[in-house]
């Protein structure tokens, strides 16, 4: 498997995870809870740190983990319109 496709089932699996977690603790959230208003997601790595790098040079973690953050951003506002994204 490339080094790409190993990061791509990674991410997705991360991605199903988080999705889990997410519902579970909706689910289990009491009626009382304190309204969620904003979620600041941060790819971690940014400017001119580019982070691991595949062994062909094309795939750079901060490309995924930046594509990453705005798919879980828009899967949260799909969701949930109502909580601002940042």
């Amino acid at each position: 498997m490339s080094a790409h496709a190993r990061i791509r089932t990674y991410l997705l699996t991360l991605l199903t995870v988080l999705g889990v977690s997410i519902n579970l603790h909706a689910a289990e959230a009491p009626k009382q809870a304190l309204k969620l208003k904003t979620v600041v997601l941060d790819a971690g790595h940014g400017g001119t740190d580019p982070g691991a790098i595949s062994k062909d040079g094309k795939t750079k973690e901060k490309d995924l983990t930046l594509k990453l953050s705005k798919l879980v951003g828009k899967k949260i506002n799909d969701k949930y319109p109502d909580i601002k994204v940042v």
